[in-house]
């Protein structure tokens, strides 16, 4: 019987392709749904970057809207209605978003089998709403496929309910896949320079809060150097709502959205790596490339334990820890610790198969 992975924003894409390329080798039946919630044209055919097949059915009409239960509600109906016409065995949802919650929750109330991937992460952040959502998918999901031991231990101290699998975060797994590529890459012309990526509601939809980012920001240019920001549509449209796009390009470096292979080589060859992003702190851990965390607190607490990122939030904060982690050693554990040892989409279809 089939199984439907479902995928709806950029980092879905990339931490699923290798569950898809397993599931394909393995000769499994499955399905890939797009919800749709990146409808960026810059963003909207990652599965092209990343080398997967083409969506077998997408949502459309997301784009249109504007709330998070608005969102959650249509993908909900939407996915439901898939479900039933496709009748999976299983459903297989990545992340935090509010796409992964609409369909996890669809899965449930028609008693299809769900598996989360990136299982287990906390932040202990009730203000962001990713908090609220793995929290709600780890205790409805019978397969909890957990990247860290951490993870394990904030499952098992909740007592989630399902079967816990301990897999490794499939970050790594599509890191190596592409590795040669982003060695053969090279620099962007732009150099030297610090990268910084910036998306997340709690720092883009407050405009005090973007504000004092973007002081920090002004603080470590004036100080470190060039800051190059591939940009994200939803904080260019905040900065254009809050009439701070101008002050903004005064302190950084504004580009189109890199292709994931360029991408990974801009943080490979960065000095140091400023977000708020899960992803852009996984992978700059795990090339080796010092990070500044702009958030009062992150549920991937692995890379501030191996010295490889430092929280940040105030402009005094920002400059402070830029400071320290451009100066800091690059060496701590191997390559790809603490996230995994890039066989977690192998153990992962291994569970479901």
């Amino acid at each position: 019987m089939t199984i439907i992975v479902c995928v709806g924003t950029r980092p879905d894409f990339i931490k699923m392709a290798p569950v898809i390329f397993k599931l394909e080798e393995a000769d499994a039946d499955f399905r890939i749904l797009h919800t749709g919630q990146h409808y960026s044209p810059d963003l909207a055919d990652i599965y092209k970057e990343v080398g997967i097949r083409a969506p077998d059915h997408h949502i459309g009409g997301v784009e249109d809207c504007k709330t998070h239960a608005t969102k959650t509600a249509k993908i909900m109906i939407e996915a439901e209605s898939y479900f039933l016409e496709e009748k999976p065995r299983m459903v297989l949802v990545q992340g935090d978003t509010d796409h992964s919650l609409a369909c996890g929750l669809a899965a449930r109330k028609l008693r299809i089998s769900l598996g989360h991937v990136e299982a287990g992460l906390r932040s202990g952040d009730w203000r962001t709403p990713e908090e609220h959502n793995r929290r709600m998918l780890d205790h409805i999901s019978e397969f909890l496929f957990t990247p860290t031991t951490r993870s394990v231990e904030n499952l098992a101290r909740e007592s989630a309910p399902g079967v816990i699998v301990l897999t490794g975060n499939t970050v790594v797994d599509s890191l190596k896949m592409v590795h040669d590529q982003v060695l053969m890459a090279g620099a962007p012309q732009v150099f030297p320079y610090m990268l910084l990526t910036l998306h997340r509601e709690e720092n883009v939809d407050d405009v005090d809060v973007l504000m004092e980012i973007i002081e920090g920001l002004k603080m470590v240019k004036d100080e470190l150097g060039t800051i190059l920001y591939p940009s994200h549509p939803r904080t260019i449209d905040r900065l254009r709502r809050f009439n701070l796009f101008e002050e903004m390009a005064k302190q950084v470096t504004i580009t189109r959205p890199l292709p994931y292979v360029k991408f990974l080589a801009a943080i490979m060859n960065a000095q140091l790596v400023l977000t708020d992003s899960g992803g852009v702190q996984e992978e700059a851990c795990c090339l080796h490339v010092p990070a500044v965390i702009l958030r009062e607190s992150t549920d991937r607490a692995e890379s501030l334990v191996v010295g490889a990122a430092m929280l940040a939030s105030g402009s005094e904060e920002i400059l402070e820890a830029s400071e320290k982690m451009m100066a800091s050693s690059r060496k701590w554990p191997n390559p790809f610790d603490p996230f995994g040892d890039g066989n977690a989409a192998g153990r992962i279809v291994d569970a479901l198969t």
